[in-house]
């Protein structure tokens, strides 16, 4: 059984290296048998083709691809300054809210300092009204326990 598994996993492969190499097509096939022993087979069309095209216009056809490559270049910095200022803008609001926030916090938990202060006072001036009223309250109960005593004689 690991023999067959062996044999047919080497079939496979040899299968898919057949494939690969048929789809790639052979120099001799595209020149129609030409031999060219590494040569390529359209360097002399392309070297005429330099010849017609002339330094001038090659030199043109560069400069115009260098102007759009740097356009491009250009473009993509403005893009990438714009997303920078983005950026900024936020970090800047979120700062000033993060600040706005903190105020805010400072305020509320002076209001609720000045609140419990107020709250204290209050207490202390009733305890304060409570303690003399009690005091007088004692002194008229023994003027009351006294005229009670005395009505009793």
């Amino acid at each position: 059984m690991k023999g067959d598994k062996k044999r047919r996993e080497e079939e496979v492969k040899r299968e898919k290296v057949e494939e690969r190499t048929k789809s790639i097509p052979k120099r001799s096939e595209e020149v129609k048998g030409e031999r060219t022993r590494g040569k390529d087979p359209l360097e002399p069309e392309r070297e005429k083709e330099e010849e017609r095209w002339g330094e001038g216009e090659r030199r043109e056809s560069e400069e115009r691809e260098k102007e759009r490559e740097s356009g491009e270049r250009e473009e993509r910095e403005e893009r990438e300054r714009e997303k920078r200022r983005g950026r900024e803008r936020r970090d800047e609001r979120e700062k000033e809210e993060e600040e706005r926030g903190e105020e805010r916090k400072k305020r509320e938990r002076e209001r609720e300092r000045e609140i419990r202060r107020e709250e204290r006072e209050k207490r202390r001036e009733r305890e304060r009204r409570r303690g003399r009223e009690e005091k007088k309250g004692g002194r008229e109960r023994r003027k009351r326990r006294r005229e009670g005593e005395e009505r009793k004689r």
